[in-house]
């Protein structure tokens, strides 16, 4: 989660547009906040050997003016999200562009990201990255975005000249409804292991799981920004230590899934995606939009060192333009960041865009300042 930007690098706009301002005007997808953004992103620039080319509504275009044959590797997290990005974005921009190949990896890891850069053998193209990733601190071992090539002045979202917003999503309560025919419906409920009996599943990764989040939650302290942060760390392990014999942690979120499926688990926090990817398989699924519900929005970013940066710049302004971007809730609950993007209506109850008085977003400066230390607490007391 970003660092408040340099104006040097940025443009003191960014400052000014940052997530936290996303609901305000109202729903998250149909906002007006970034008008004229684009003149200002374009001083970006572009990464070494990047093309000019003028963007077009589709975000498609030849594979190089060589025909080489070019392979991409497109890293992502697995289950359902990864079949969306090869049916929304990968198959017909490989249709389009018969001399691209995209591949897929997972899971994704920032640490591994980093070390790529810093070794020079990157394998990644590019990936789906969580917010604690393209920050400036890390500007080093990514490169830049041309947004004379990606519309970044329609894209809502925290943009910083490493990294450009590719979905929206939230971090909700999902239980079965079988086993519990009503479940939590509060962060205070989800902690009440009396009232709620059993396994309840976190996700490991602290800056953007919201767990720490959520303990505060539960323990009275509002859900929003002024409220919530400073994060008062001790007061949330102290509220996690009384469910602690009772957590699952999860590291792969396509694995997180089975486990509710499975029935090893009772309630999780989860991504309204991949529960809603759930109920499309029939298993018997709640979503539940409790106040102090997380907003979450992930990236596309680029490894430095990437080969085949302009046709990476290509694939990225496809996936993001007003006629794609929106493809990717045609097969999972995710919004899309185009603000001129439309998402499916069929599964509208399931997307944050219908559920922002819900949502509180997280402070992007606390957790930049703090992810390292926080994340060698959570080791330690785990």
């Amino acid at each position: 989660m970003p660092q408040t930007p340099d104006p040097e690098e940025t443009g003191d706009w960014i400052d000014k547009v940052s997530r936290r301002q996303i609901l305000k005007g109202g729903t998250l997808g149909g906002l007006a906040l970034l008008g004229g953004a684009g003149s200002f992103l374009s001083a970006c620039g572009s990464s070494s050997g990047s093309d000019t080319a003028a963007k077009t509504s589709s975000g498609s275009s030849a594979s190089g003016s060589s025909g080489e044959k070019v392979t991409l590797t497109f890293a992502d997290y697995g289950g359902a999200t990864e079949e969306a990005y090869k049916k929304a974005w990968s198959e017909p921009y490989m249709k389009a562009n018969p001399n691209v190949t995209i591949v897929h990896d997972n899971p994704v890891d920032n640490a591994k990201v980093i070390a790529m850069a810093k070794s020079g053998n990157v394998t990644w193209s590019t990936l789906d990255a969580t917010e604690d990733l393209g920050l400036k601190s890390q500007a080093p071992y990514l490169e830049k975005l041309d947004c004379s090539m990606i519309p970044c002045d329609e894209l809502i979202g925290d943009l910083t000249p490493w990294r450009v917003p590719m979905i929206l999503a939230s971090m909700n309560i999902g239980y079965r409804t079988d086993k519990h025919a009503n479940g939590p419906q509060t962060w205070a409920d989800f902690f009440d292991t009396k009232k709620f009996p059993g396994k309840r599943a976190f996700w490991d990764v602290v800056a953007v799981s919201g767990f720490l989040e959520f303990a505060l939650i539960a323990d009275g302290v509002k859900p929003t920004q002024g409220a919530l942060y400073p994060l008062d760390v001790d007061r949330a392990y102290k509220k996690l230590d009384t469910i602690k014999n009772d957590i699952v942690w999860y590291s792969d979120l396509a694995a997180a899934n089975k486990l509710l499926a499975d029935g090893e688990i009772d309630y999780m926090a989860g991504f309204n995606g991949r529960l809603s990817d759930l109920k499309k398989q029939g298993v018997p699924v709640k979503i539940e939009w409790a106040p102090g519900t997380m907003n979450a929005i992930d990236y596309f970013v680029i490894p430095k060192g990437a080969k085949h940066v302009p046709e990476i710049m290509k694939f990225i302004a496809y996936c993001t333009s007003a006629e794609n971007c929106g493809k990717v809730s045609n097969y999972v609950a995710y919004g899309p960041p185009n603000k001129n993007s439309k998402a499916n209506p069929k599964i509208a109850d399931d997307l944050p865009t219908s559920h922002k008085d819900a949502l509180f977003i997280p402070d992007d400066n606390w957790w930049a300042a703090n992810t390292e230390k926080q994340t060698e607490r959570y080791k330690n007391w785990v």
